[in-house]
């Protein structure tokens, strides 16, 4: 049988779809509309007219098999993301049942974006930082999920200078029946990568000027805002943009707090690429060699000792992690040092040959907090 913890691949039989699915039926068509198959799979039967196999590209036009409504007003798309009417699985139709959909398919898939956020509370005069990440079934898992979205069908027509990710906001939970919320915008889709620091994307502080809890949803517009303010928006206003919500995306909260304790990894510390050498050739064979960063420390009084614990290359992109050589540098208040990552040539390969760069993950703290770890992606062009 061609099924292993929930996931069928090819060559595909009735008994592997039975299995997985729990059903049954014997005939294609019921178990291709089974109300038992996981519509967050990328992966499943499709609303395709065609008795061909599908080809990548035609599944992502159809946005995986999922309807997506668009909205010119971000309150009555929250009332349709709660009613569970913002998106949903377009099911085959008959005569159009095709087997092969099935290969692939995974039976725990999860929501295609999570965001997360990386403390549990926060203080009012700081930045909320996020985890963005896709579910490695339909989306990458790193923040590059946000740009693959605008491979689906439901995006397709806008290029990455038309489209804006944000955040919907309320002070309460979102429901049926709401009739107001906030909008943050944080950043045009072109430059997503550029708003990235450790790893994460962060909203600024000032927009939670309330003490409490913050409820978050993550949403995607055609509509043009200054970056970082809180907009207050109503049922009743005539708003511009596109509205669109992301299929499969989860709602947050966060707890805004007066006070809460500032390490100097987060307040003082930051750490940037200085230079490191790096190619890739056709046939996939990659090097870097020379990684040197520059750490930063923006205290005016205390010199630290930081450690980078781990470099790793990553991306997406790697048959299998890349583990680099670190270590510790001191920093003088109000200076900077260098610090070599790794001084020797490390060669492996790459999934694409055809990639840009390379993603470098760096964990790192200051010496005697090694409870207070960070992490930052630093990017490396290639040559």
């Amino acid at each position: 049988m061609s099924n292993n913890n929930g996931k069928i691949t090819a060559p595909i039989s009735q008994a592997d779809i039975k299995s997985v699915l729990g059903i049954s039926a014997n005939s294609l068509a019921a178990a291709c509309q089974s109300t038992n198959i996981n519509e967050k799979a990328a992966h499943k039967p499709t609303n395709n007219q065609s008795y061909e196999p599908l080809t990548v590209e035609q599944r992502k036009q159809t946005n995986y098999s999922t309807y997506v409504n668009q909205y010119n007003n971000p309150v009555l798309l929250i009332r349709a993301v709660m009613q569970g009417l913002a998106w949903g699985y377009s099911k085959p139709q008959p005569p159009f049942f095709r087997k092969l959909d099935f290969n692939g398919y995974n039976h725990f898939a999860k929501d295609w974006l999570n965001v997360e956020p990386q403390q549990e509370v926060i203080s009012s005069d700081r930045s909320l930082a996020l985890d963005i990440y896709g579910n490695g079934d339909a989306l990458s898992n790193d923040l590059s999920a946000l740009n693959d979205l605008l491979e689906l069908g439901y995006l397709a027509q806008y290029s990455l200078t038309e489209i804006n990710f944000g955040f919907l906001v309320r002070a309460s939970q979102f429901t049926e029946s709401v009739t107001n919320c906030y909008y943050i915008p944080l950043t045009g889709m072109q430059t997503i990568r550029d708003i990235v620091d450790n790893g994460k994307i962060s909203i600024p502080a000032n927009v939670f000027d309330s003490i409490g809890t913050w409820y978050i949803m993550p949403i995607l517009t055609t509509a043009n805002f200054a970056q970082g303010e809180r907009k207050y928006m109503s049922i009743t206003d005539t708003i511009d943009g596109t509205w669109y919500p992301i299929p499969y995306s989860n709602i947050i909260n966060i707890a805004v707090v007066a006070n809460v304790q500032d390490y100097p990894v987060d307040k003082y510390i930051d750490i940037v690429l200085y230079s490191a050498e790096a190619s890739v050739t056709n046939r996939g064979e990659a090097m870097v060699k020379n990684i040197i960063v520059t750490v930063s420390n923006t205290s005016t009084i205390d010199a630290y000792r930081v450690v980078v614990s781990s470099a790793t290359i990553s991306g997406g992109v790697i048959n299998g992690p890349v583990q680099l050589h670190a270590g510790s540098v001191n920093v003088d208040s109000n200076s900077s040092a260098n610090l070599t990552i790794q001084g020797s040539q490390v060669d492996f390969e790459v999934a694409d040959g055809s990639i840009e760069r390379l993603a470098i993950d760096i964990e790192y703290y200051i010496d005697n907090n090694s409870s207070q770890r960070r992490t930052k992606y630093l990017y490396i062009d290639l040559v």
